[in-house]
């Protein structure tokens, strides 16, 4: 059986995660308790050097 003490121990920490997330600027999309991190390096890869900018100052008011 799982302990569910543990459990909240655990998940109690899940703020304190989400606000370095967004400290450095690594959550491409967030909903319901969860959240999708990627680094640096895979956003512009993915997004564009121009979508990412664009990105990164809207969600997280970074210039690039």
């Amino acid at each position: 059986m799982i302990d569910q003490d543990n459990i909240k121990e655990l998940d109690s920490h899940w703020n304190e995660v989400m606000d370095l997330a967004v400290k450095y600027g690594f959550i491409t999309y967030a909903y319901g308790g969860t959240a999708i991190l990627a680094t640096h390096a895979n956003q512009l890869k993915e997004y564009g050097e121009e979508e990412y900018r664009q990105f990164q100052k809207a969600r997280f008011n970074r210039h690039f």
